[in-house]
């Protein structure tokens, strides 16, 4: 199958910002996963933060979301400290808490892209460059 949903990645110091676009498949999911990997590769940080920012139009089914949620875990092995999810459309932040707690987990939750930032420029990990 071809892969389908959107990615961009952006380093702030050690947070790592996803900016998601687009209906994820399983592939979709898988080929951001490959991307993370080596977009991570790419500094020396031993730990690092995630930010998860999915525009109006990030969608995935329930399915999708359980395996991102199994590749999340597997990256706290690769040095990934904490996540947070920017979704600025309340209902599809809604859907996707709803989803998660159907499959057990909670996630952390910022309005804006800027206010996780701060959250995690407070942790004792953070690095500014």
């Amino acid at each position: 199958m071809i892969a389908h949903g959107n990615v961009e990645f952006e380093w702030v110091g050690n947070i790592l910002i996803y900016k998601l676009q687009g209906a994820f498949n399983e592939e979709g999911i898988l080929r951001l996963v490959k991307e993370r990997k080596k977009v991570s590769a790419q500094k020396d940080y031993q730990q690092w933060f995630r930010i998860i920012y999915m525009s109006d139009d990030a969608l995935s089914s329930p399915e999708v979301i359980k395996m991102g949620a199994a590749m999340e875990q597997k990256s706290k092995s690769d040095g990934c400290v904490d996540s947070i999810y920017v979704i600025p459309n309340e209902c599809l932040r809604r859907i996707r808490q709803h989803q998660e707690k159907a499959f057990g987990g909670e996630s952390n939750y910022c309005d804006t892209i800027e206010q996780a930032i701060a959250v995690f420029s407070k942790r004792a990990e953070f690095i500014l460059k």
